[in-house]
């Protein structure tokens, strides 16, 4: 299995609140268009938290709509865009919006479905 990591240093004391933070409420949810975690650890210094992702085979949705060639086809970006919608409203569902800009937080699978990554609560977990 491939997975991806991502590493948050705990260099403010914002790290190991934002590792808690996404352990306990990505770990919680369940969806076919959010990024799954499939782990985490850290050093016992608590100064390095790694988190585990599936792997999404074909990287960021920004990279498919503004540096893919050839374009995509209308009906790809229609596919993606479905998802998009699909991930919202779940996300919507259980009191959640989205971190940071769409283009970066959105991660596609191989057959170019879309799921989402980096949201957080709206009301404070």
């Amino acid at each position: 299995m491939t997975v991806a990591v991502k590493k948050i240093l705990n260099k403010s004391g914002k790290g190991r609140k934002e590792y808690i933070t996404e352990v306990n409420l990505i770990s919680s949810l369940r969806h076919p268009n959010l990024v799954q975690l499939k782990g985490w650890c850290h050093d016992g210094g608590q100064t390095t938290f790694l988190l585990v992702y599936e792997f999404m085979s074909e990287g960021s949705l920004d990279s498919h709509l503004f540096r893919a060639r050839p374009a995509l086809t209308w009906s790809v970006r229609y596919k993606i865009y479905k998802g998009l919608a699909l991930a919202l409203l779940y996300l919507h569902d259980v009191y959640l919006r989205f971190g940071t800009s769409y283009g970066t937080v959105m991660l596609m699978v191989s057959s170019l479905r879309l799921k989402a990554i980096e949201f957080h609560s709206t009301c404070g977990v």
